[in-house]
């Protein structure tokens, strides 16, 4: 089945271009895009409140997810500042998977389970190159080491 057999099919009327637009637009957003090059997005996370998490929660459907293993083992120090206190800075490097990813609530969501934690996440996108065109032209200390 192709994509556009799928849209036909789909109780959703896509827009002829473009995205469709957001039902919830983050309302606690991090300033605009820093990024230098067009194309290019860097944000900051949490954008989303608590209360608006629980607003687009409430309309969807209920999903099951078995928990992980409680496997802190490669994660000692992040396990540390998140139970104890401390600074925690997560960066995203890729495309739009991560785009949307950071701008859902899970980080918001992380600090809530670990309040003793500052929790910031920075994401830095680029649609469709995978990550190794981040190395090149020196975005990495460009756009990644100052965050």
């Amino acid at each position: 089945m192709t994509s556009f057999e799928v849209m036909a099919d789909s109780p959703i009327t896509f827009p002829e271009k473009g995205a469709l637009p957001a039902c919830y637009p983050p309302d606690r957003p991090h300033g605009g895009n820093q990024a230098t090059e067009e194309g290019y997005f860097i944000f900051h996370s949490p954008q989303r409140s608590l209360v608006q998490i629980a607003q687009i929660q409430s309309e969807m459907p209920v999903g099951q997810f078995p928990s992980p293993p409680n496997d802190w083992a490669q994660l000692q120090r992040t396990q540390r500042i998140l139970t104890q206190g401390g600074r925690l800075h997560l960066l995203a490097l890729e495309d739009s998977i991560i785009n949307d990813t950071m701008r859902s609530g899970w980080v918001a969501k992380l600090g809530e389970v670990y309040p003793k934690a500052v929790i910031q996440a920075t994401a830095y996108v680029h649609g469709g190159g995978g990550c190794q065109h981040f190395k090149e032209d020196e975005r990495i200390a460009t756009n990644v080491t100052p965050h």
